[in-house]
């Protein structure tokens, strides 16, 4: 099960896994090319065990989950609202916390989960908001680790840095631009190029990396 499936990072993740001989399951505000849509608006807050019987119905036992759902609006400490901060936190954090509950209890061991942090989650970021929910991430990924590695769960994250999707061109010009020049790859990245690791991280190849954080970044520092 893959959320945020129609676009960016999610839409190329569905791609990868999809290749790779799974079937997906996917969730979004919008139909995606996975093998089920799922169309759920995931700030909504008794959605989960309903979109978890949905899935079941239809693809079977969920066995490996990608929270890659995220909301961004680049909005500064001064702009920001309680709703605008209420939003983002059950988007990218509440909504990643209740689908893993929901997947772990329900599937006992033989789980794989991939969170999509971002490098913001490590440095922080001009919109509080997404930064803290993104570190938020990163801690629910090491502490599901500890917690359930011993019942055949592994949950590992992925942090990308600017990737080219929707959410980059909300990115201020100028702010992109300094950006880029901190790159040593010197360009923004792909989704597939995100989507690769995800895929490898959630397969059998990545049997013994449990609470890993892969950046995938170009080799910013």
């Amino acid at each position: 099960m893959v959320t945020g499936a129609a676009g960016g990072i999610g839409a190329a993740t569905v791609a990868e896994l999809r290749a790779r001989g799974w079937a997906v399951a996917g969730v979004d505000l919008a139909p995606s090319t996975a093998d089920s849509s799922h169309i759920v608006d995931l700030r909504s807050p008794d959605v989960f065990s309903d979109l978890l019987d949905d899935v079941e119905a239809r693809l079977g036992r969920v066995t490996g989950l990608v929270n890659a759902a995220g909301l961004y609006r680049a909005v500064a400490l001064p702009e920001t609202t309680s709703d605008y901060a209420a939003d983002v936190m059950a988007v990218n954090v509440t909504a990643p916390i209740m689908l893993c509950r929901e997947v772990i209890s329900r599937a006992g061991g033989g789980v794989s989960i991939v969170n999509v942090t971002s490098v913001v989650g490590r440095i922080g970021s001009h919109d509080p908001c997404y930064g803290a929910s993104k570190g938020a991430l990163i801690s629910l990924t090491k502490g599901l680790a500890s917690s359930y590695g011993k019942s055949g769960v592994r949950v590992n994250a992925v942090a990308p840095g600017v990737i080219e999707t929707g959410m980059a061109r909300s990115i201020p010009a100028e702010r992109l631009e300094r950006y880029l020049e901190t790159i040593p790859a010197g360009r923004l990245g792909e989704g597939r190029e995100v989507a690769s690791v995800i895929g490898f991280l959630l397969s059998e190849e990545a049997s013994y990396v449990n609470g890993t954080v892969v950046d995938v970044n170009g080799g910013l520092a």
